[in-house]
Formats: C-alpha cells, sequence, structure tokens
C-alpha cells in the first residue's frame, strides 16, 4: 500500500523554491507523475539508502569485533585519526 492509498486525504501546500530547484526536481519526475509522487519516491529512495548504509555498517562492525586483532587495530587507527584531526584544529588557532 503506497503512501497515497493511505492518506487519501490531500491538504493543498504551497512549498516556495527557486527556479533550479524546481528544474532539479523535474530531472528526478518520470513522465506523468505527481510531485507528490515524486518526493515521495525520493523520500523511498533516501530512507532505504539509510537503511542499507545502517545495515553495512553493522556487519562490519560485528566482523571486526569477531576478530579481536582487526578491533585492536581499528581503534589504533581511530585514536591516530583523532590526534591528526587535534593537531590541525589547534594549527588553525
Amino acid at each position: 500500500m503506497t503512501v497515497e492509498e493511505k492518506d487519501s486525504k490531500r491538504a493543498k501546500t504551497t512549498l516556495s523554491a527557486l527556479p533550479a530547484t524546481r528544474e532539479r526536481l523535474a530531472e528526478f519526475a518520470n513522465r506523468d507523475e505527481t510531485v507528490d509522487q515524486t518526493l515521495n519516491r525520493l523520500m523511498d529512495a533516501v530512507q532505504s539508502m539509510r537503511v542499507r548504509a545502517r545495515n553495512a555498517y553493522e556487519t562490519r562492525t560485528a566482523a571486526a569485533k569477531a576478530d579481536p586483532r582487526a578491533w585492536a587495530a581499528g581503534a589504533k587507527l581511530a585514536d591516530m585519526l583523532a590526534d591528526r584531526a587535534a593537531a590541525r584544529q589547534a594549527a588553525k588557532v
């Protein structure tokens, strides 16, 4: 069931956008697709990417925790990167 089927009551909403933004949105729209359908499809795609990225992160973390040497190497690398970031920040000031 799509969002449109669940929410059959329509409210009129005005969104102001720059012409360039409208043009970009139009590039993502399929033929004969409403703005509502386009926005829902794009939001679904972003949500799906977020879920896949989170699952991939959790899979990598679980694999690293299963290998203590990899976990230790990752922690060492994270500490090194944090030290470099702190040094760069201190150099900016």
